[in-house]
């Protein structure tokens, strides 16, 4: 078994929520959200960002790969 570890993800609707919508979220979402924004080296993955991972992981390459805690997260988060 794999995990995907999904952070923030734009145009997902907690993006559009914190930054489309008034009153969608609290008031500090949008500024968390900016600070992710800032932090993250490659920008903020999109679904088919996530959606590319998952059928990796569904596939016969990942076949030898078990027990993993994907984090596409584009350089924000580095373990």
């Amino acid at each position: 078994m794999n995990c995907v570890c999904v952070t923030v993800v734009r145009d997902s609707p907690s993006w559009e929520a914190a930054f489309s919508r008034v009153g969608g979220v609290t008031k500090d979402h949008p500024k968390q959200y900016q600070k992710i924004r800032d932090r993250s080296p490659f920008g903020v993955a999109v679904p088919q960002d996530i959606g590319n991972v998952v059928a990796f992981l569904a596939s016969d390459d990942a076949h030898y790969l078990t027990g993993a805690a994907v984090s596409p997260t584009g350089g924000l988060t580095v373990h």
